[in-house]
């Protein structure tokens, strides 16, 4: 994930909580579906077939491309923060 946010194509990412499977949710910056898949493929959990995603398309406010930059600033740095 902190490549894909070094590259900015990660826009917000995070586990969901729920009784199912491990998931979680990507919001990817690509120009289309084929692009974000093209993106996550080079996760190895994916290549491995460890995980699987599912695509939709999304569009949100232009702010999430900040988050990224306000995430390095206020992240913990340990767990004892």
């Amino acid at each position: 994930m902190e490549r894909l946010a070094e590259q900015d194509a990660l826009v917000l990412a995070g586990p969901l909580s729920d009784d199912r499977d491990t998931r979680g949710l990507f919001i990817l910056n690509a120009e289309s579906l084929d692009d974000a898949q093209a993106i996550v493929q080079s996760d190895p959990a994916i290549g491995a077939g460890i995980l699987r995603a599912e695509f939709s398309s999304y569009y949100g406010t232009a702010i999430l491309m900040e988050m990224n930059k306000l995430h390095k600033r206020v992240q913990r740095k340990g767990i004892t923060e």
